[in-house]
Parts: structure tokens; sequence; C-alpha cells
């Protein structure tokens, strides 16, 4: 069998990754979330009624959807970057739409996901409570491809649950190695969060409470005084989660006596 040059496989492989086959999904209108922001504001005022001379909420939902189909493409062109180890073009793709805020948010989430910026950038570019809109619309994107009961369709990279929950999860993993900052941040947020994200958080500061007691009585005095923390203290553990974790944190009293007897009375 004749062998094929080591040369011209590597040169095979190294074209997928080259910088000048950078994704057309790469380059977005500078106003395309301007465009969805008016979409969504014009959605919730067309239910009931429409203005005369108005588009029908069927036709703004349409609208809508084509804008989040082009975010979803450059989703997905990173997600394909991230799967090739294409790290120089999925920067060359950052670097076509840095003005736009979903492509900021999805690439500083992809960029860290895949090693190619730290913890530390991750953090300090989280954004601020007062300009939270472009997280919020995240994962209605990722999934503006998916039916009922249909396949999976969200960009691998942000899968299986979706951006938002990549991004809470990550700054958790931090709050995990002692991250004060990423605790503030994820704390900040949770007063924002409504609806399913709300609930989203709710979960994973349960996860919290019950995998990592020693990482909640290091961080006590921040999280007690949190709406969210004191809400699933209260509601979400049965009683006898309560009682089990009780026990668990009776255990942990050692690190910290008062905090411990405080979260103890928090679970009765």
């Amino acid at each position: 069998m004749k062998r094929i040059p080591l040369l011209l496989v590597l040169l095979a492989r190294a074209v997928p990754c080259a910088p000048q086959s950078v994704d057309s999904s790469c380059k977005l209108p500078p106003d395309l979330f301007d465009r969805r922001a008016v979409l969504e504001k014009q959605l919730g005022s067309a239910i009931p009624p429409v203005e005369p001379g108005g588009m029908t909420a069927d036709e703004i939902r349409a609208r809508l959807k084509a804008v989040d189909e082009q975010y979803y493409q450059f989703m997905m062109a990173l997600s394909d970057d991230a799967q090739q180890h294409c790290w120089v073009r999925m920067k060359a793709c950052c670097a076509r739409s840095p003005q736009d805020p979903v492509a900021r948010l999805t690439c500083r989430l992809a960029l860290y996901l895949t090693k190619q910026s730290t913890a530390k950038e991750f953090v300090e570019q989280f954004p601020a409570s007062g300009d939270l809109d472009p997280l919020w619309a995240l994962d209605e994107i990722a999934n503006v491809k998916s039916i009922p009961n249909g396949p999976n369709t969200l960009p691998p990279l942000f899968g299986p649950d979706g951006p938002f929950h990549s991004y809470t999860t990550e700054l958790l993993k931090l709050v995990t190695k002692d991250d004060k900052q990423a605790l503030q941040k994820y704390l900040q947020l949770s007063l924002s969060a409504e609806g399913y994200f709300a609930e989203d958080m709710e979960d994973q500061v349960q996860k919290l409470f019950v995998e990592h007691p020693q990482v909640v009585l290091d961080n006590w005095d921040a999280l007690k005084s949190n709406y969210l923390v004191t809400e699933v203290l209260a509601e979400e553990f049965s009683e006898d989660e309560k009682r089990q974790l009780r026990q668990k944190y009776e255990r942990y009293c050692h690190i910290n006596e008062s905090a411990c007897r405080e979260v103890i009375r928090s679970l009765k």
C-alpha cells in the first residue's frame, strides 16, 4: 500500500483551521442586537392587539427568529472551531464582530471553555447587573432551531443545558476554588434572575450546599444575606434532605463554628 507523505497529512489537517477560512457567519450586522431588542418589544405589545398597519405577532416572531438564526450560526462557527481546536480561527471569528453584545458574551464563554482565556479574565468581563439583556437572550438564541420532543440542537460547545447554564456553572466552579470575585458576580446576577434563570441558579445553589460544605462555611457571610440562598434553604430542600444536611454540616463545625450553627439553624 502506498503511504501518504507525512507533510501532506499535516497540511490536510491544517487546512480546516486556516485563518482565511473564517466562517462568513462571524461577521454580524452592526445593529443586529438593537433590531432584536425592537422586535422583542414589538412582540410584547402585539399580543393583543396589533396596531393598524403594523406587523402581526407571527410576522414579528418570524423576523425575530431570522435574527436569532444569524446569532445561532455565529455560535455554531465558534463551536465548530472549538471541536477542531482551531483557536486562531476562533479568535479571528470573534474579532469580526467585537461590538455586538451577544457575540462578545458568546466569545468570552467560548474562549474560557476552551482554555484560551484565564479565569481572571472570565470573571472580570462578566456582564454587570445593568447590562444583562444579552445574557438573558443567549439561551433563546441557542435553542432557535429546537422543536418539541426533537433532538438537541444546541451548539455542542454550549450544551447540553445552554450558554446561560454554562456561564453560571463556570462561575460556581471558580467559587469552589476560593474565587471571591466569582461569588460576588454570581450573587449579583441572582438578584436579577427570574423564571427559568432563577430556577436554574436555585438548583446550582442547592448543589453547592450539598457538595461543598467547606466552601459554604468559608463564604457564609456573603451567602446568608442573598435572597436566592435564603429561599433555597427555606423551600427547596425536603425535610429529610434538611435533616441529612444538618448532620453533614455538624461534621464541619470545626471550620467555622458560628457559621456552621447559622447554616444548621437555617435548615430547620
